[in-house]
Order: structure tokens, then sequence, then C-alpha cells
């Protein structure tokens, strides 16, 4: 375990073992990443006297090895030019978007792997302030955890978080150079996070193609330049993308391919545009597509008095594909949504949810019904759950209630209003959950007001 430097401008004759001082730097990253050793640093300057543009290039397949393991972590960091302090601060760690960063490069038909140093080996390593450029594709290690913070990622073909690995992007910035480059979570038990920073260079046709028990996660990020599809299943085996407070751009397809019981999804939380309700910082701006069908945050059928965030109302519209049946576990489940409730051993209450659809019948309780959770012991987190407003068989199953007294808005949505009420003896004072699954085949629209009414019984 120890320190180590690279200058990218640095001759064979002034490079010198152990890599130590600037003085001594090496002149390429793998050569002191193998120095620093199993938990070591190895800190990247371009140049000594900050006018330099030397990278560490090769043409060809190219692979930076890591030494170590999940329990002691190798770090990584790009530094400003003209850095002579050793080891740098922070303030001399170069941040993307400002400072040019040290390049790792291949060219001419070469993709880029972050790996282990010896196979199996699980790794864990953060990367900062560094450019990985390649003509072809890059690998983000296998069986490792990934750690990447103001980087950036240019790559013509695809980006792949290889199998077991979990990457965490911070304000980093994914460069895609042909409209065919994309993501691919193609490996068992890929998790994808990026937290800020953009997507940049050409839009691409699909930003992630496939997944095969891969999933990605976008948090804050400008994601703005596709304008195709977020996420093309092809042969997709089960995966799926959440994306939350991020820029998309207007009329952006969330997924295509969904086909048969594949166990996949995209959901959109608080994004600006998607579903054209405004800026997309509230919570009325939510979209969920799936095997199940789709769930969409509706702005015109809602209902007075119902959930608002503030400025507006707003209410789910669960349309579920022709193909869903009433099996439980293939219905259409909207968010959690709940809020307080006052109780203890001897206080009932009635919790109400009010929905309605847009056909000329009323919904039975095998179509329709609540989760709901609601404090169950004092002075623990532990919740009860009440599955009781469901009918199991078909044959047997009643509407549900009718509800004369909601004032939905006007138009096809607010036909047939209707309420499910669960009565329940909360022990103590804590949040309650509720959650709507619609199960109905068919053409039905549901429509859900996303507030829990808590009153006395």
């Amino acid at each position: 375990m120890a320190d180590a430097y690279v200058d990218l401008e640095q001759t064979a004759s002034t490079a010198t073992s152990p890599y130590e001082t600037w003085a001594k730097a090496a002149a390429d990253f793998q050569t002191a990443i193998t120095q620093a050793g199993s938990g070591g640093r190895v800190f990247v300057r371009i140049d000594g006297d900050g006018v330099g543009t030397t990278k560490d290039t090769a043409t060809g397949d190219r692979t930076l090895s890591f030494p170590g393991d999940d329990q002691v972590p190798f770090g990584l960091y790009g530094v400003k030019d003209a850095t002579t302090a050793t080891p740098p601060t922070d303030s001399d760690l170069c941040v993307r978007g400002t400072d040019a960063l040290p390049v790792f490069e291949t060219t001419s038909s070469g993709d880029i792997t972050l790996d282990e140093a010896t196979g199996g080996a699980d790794v864990a390593y953060a990367i900062q302030g560094i450019r990985f450029d390649t003509t072809e594709s890059l690998f983000l290690g296998r069986e490792n955890h990934l750690r990447l913070v103001d980087c950036e990622l240019d790559f013509d073909g695809g980006l792949f978080p290889s199998r077991s690995t979990f990457s965490e992007l911070f304000n980093c910035e994914l460069i895609f150079d042909d409209s065919s480059s994309h993501i691919g979570l193609q490996g068992f038990g890929v998790n994808f996070y990026m937290f800020g920073g953009l997507l940049s260079g050409t839009a691409p046709t699909n930003m992630i193609d496939q997944a095969n028990i891969g999933f990605g996660y976008f948090y804050g990020v400008d994601m703005s330049l596709v304008t195709g599809t977020l996420f093309d299943l092809g042969g997709s085996v089960a995966g799926g993308l959440t994306i939350v407070n991020s820029k998309l751009a207007m009329g952006v397809t969330r997924v295509t391919g969904v086909t048969g019981g594949a166990s996949v999804f995209v959901e959109v939380i608080g994004s600006s545009d998607e579903t054209g309700l405004g800026s997309g910082e509230s919570v009325r701006d939510y979209a969920k597509e799936y095997y199940k069908g789709t769930i969409l945050s509706e702005a015109t059928i809602i209902r007075n008095d119902g959930a608002n965030d503030g400025v507006a109302g707003f209410s789910y519209a669960l349309k579920p594909r022709a193909s869903s049946t009433k099996e439980s576990m293939l219905g259409l489940d909207t968010p959690w949504f709940g809020g307080i409730v006052e109780g203890d051993a001897s206080t009932s209450k009635d919790f109400t949810i009010n929905i309605a659809n847009d056909s000329g019948s009323d919904l039975t309780k095998a179509d329709v019904w609540v989760e709901l959770a609601s404090p169950s012991a004092v002075g623990v987190t532990q919740h009860d759950f009440d599955f009781s407003s469901r009918t199991a068989i078909d044959a047997s199953a009643a509407d549900v209630t009718d509800d004369t007294a909601s004032d939905w808005s006007t138009g096809a949505g607010g036909k047939n209003a209707q309420k499910i009420v669960i009565t329940a003896t909360p022990d103590f004072t804590g949040p309650v959950y509720a959650r709507v699954i619609f199960a109905q085949a068919g053409t039905t629209t549901c429509y859900v007001d996303p507030k829990v009414h808590v009153t006395d019984t």
C-alpha cells in the first residue's frame, strides 16, 4: 500500500521506481497502479508546467488492472496541471467541466476494460477526474465495486457494467459517439447508478439496449440528449430503469419491446416534461411502464379534495395491457402513498381511498383493491398489512362500493366513482401507507386519487 505518481509528459529516463515523487513519476497509468499495490493511491497529472496535452494512449484493446479486494479500496485520482504537492490536497483534484482531465485512451478498434488485477477477485476502487476515451466499448469490470467521480466516459460502441458489478457515477459525463452507442446492462447482478452529470455527444437511438438481470438508476442527470428510446428491451430477461428528478427530452419513448412476462420496467419520477406536467419538480410527475401495463400521472381527471402538491391536483391513471390477467401478481400497483395517523388501541379508523374509471361498468373487488399498512405495535416501526378489500375468486366478487359523494372532474374518467374503505385500529401514532392494485384485463383505465382519507369509525 503506497502512493505513486504519474506525469504524462514524463520521459523514460526520469521515471524511477517506486515513483513516489513527481520528479520520479511514471509516464503511464498501469505502471504506477501496479507499484502502489493493494489499497494504494495513484495521482495523475497531464504535465508539470501546465501547458502539455499528453495522453496515456495506445492502439487496440487496453485494460487497467487494479490490485486489492473489496475491503481495501484502491484510489486513482486526476490532479490539475502543474500540481506539485505530495500528496495532493482536495483542491488539487480535477473537476469535470472546469479542468482538463488526464486521459487514458485507446485508438484504432480497441476496447477499454477497468478490472481487477487477478481474475475472480472482488475489487473496490475509486476513480476521480479521469477521462476514458475509446473508439469501441468501455467495460466497467467484473464482480467489482466501482466509484467514479468527475470522470468523462467517451465510447463509440457500448458502456458495459459487467457481471456482478456495482457502479456508482457522481457528476460524470457519458459521451455517446454514435447513434448506435448505448449502455448495456447485460450481466447478471449489474447495478448501475448515476448521480448528477449529463449525457452528451450524438443522440443514441436507444440509451439502454437490453438487460439480463441488470438495473440502472439515474438521479438528477441531464438526459435530454436522448430523443429516441430510454430502454429497448430486445431479448432482455429481467431488469429495470429508474429515473428520478432528471431532465428528459419532451416526447422521449420510455420503453420498447415489452413482451410476455418479461420482468422489466421503466419508472420515471419527478423528471421534467416526461408526462407533460411542467417542470417535473413535483410528486405529480410520475410514469411507469412495464409488462403489466402503464401508470401515468393524470392532471385533468382528478378528484376535488383529493391529492394535491400545493400547486395542483393529480391522480394516477392505470391502464393494463390487453393480455393482463386478474391474477394478483400481474396487477398494476401504484406507488405507495399515505400520511400520518393518530391512533391508540381503543380507536378504530376508516381509511378511504377513492377511485374512478372510464368504462360503463363498476369495478369489482377482484378488479381493484387496496393494500394498507398501518402502525401495529407501540414503540416499533412494525406495521400490519390489510388485504381484506380483495376478493380473490372472480365468480364471488362484489362491486366496489359506489361513491356518490365524490366530485371528480368532468370527462370520461369521472364515470363510476367508487371508494374502498378499510377499517383498522392503529395501535400508535405513525405513518400509514397504501397502494392500489388494478388487475382487470381489457381496455378500462382506472383512476386513483393517491390520498388516504382517515376518519374515526
